[in-house]
């Protein structure tokens, strides 16, 4: 289904209390970040890092950049990724943007596969050798990706609430 940044900010403006960004980053802080992944981020992450920074909303974490270089925290795209780097297999075109918490399934980008400056999220289970991987495409580009899970956590929460 997918969509834009003006619908993912209808959707998180519906409940801004359940809204968790530090802001997002300019475009020196994302250059920083390719360079220690040793990649380039796909135009709609790199649009969702300016605008956001990282997310977390209704329940959601998705992984992205803090203002500071040396990302620390939890919901950081460079760390999660150099910590899987250092498991076996883990390609070095792959980006983790997000951590299902089951089973260790992590949703990457797979940079490897860009085109017209997009490419697929792809799941990855997170200590399983290259064979054994899924490699599964969950969407054909970041923003579609945001969105639909977004648009998905909105109605499961809506639901609960009536």
């Amino acid at each position: 289904m997918g969509g834009t940044f003006d619908d993912l900010s209808l959707m998180i403006g519906k409940y801004p209390k359940k809204v968790h960004c530090l802001g997002g980053v300019g475009n020196k802080r994302i250059k920083d970040a390719e360079n220690i992944l040793e990649l380039q981020f796909p135009k709609s992450f790199r649009e969702f890092l300016r605008r956001y920074g990282r997310l977390n909303y209704v329940g959601l974490e998705f992984y992205g950049l803090e203002q500071h270089l040396i990302d620390l925290t939890q919901s950081s795209c460079i760390k999660n990724t150099l910590l899987e780097r250092k498991l076996k297999d883990f390609p070095k075109s792959h980006v983790v943007i997000y951590n299902t918490g089951w089973e260790g399934e992590l949703f990457c980008l797979d940079t490897n596969n860009m085109r017209d400056c997009e490419c697929p999220i792809v799941n990855w289970i997170s200590g399983a050798k290259f064979v054994n991987q899924p490699n599964e495409v969950i969407s054909n580009s970041y923003i579609d990706f945001l969105v639909d899970f977004v648009r998905q956590a909105l109605n499961r929460h809506e639901r609960r609430k009536s």
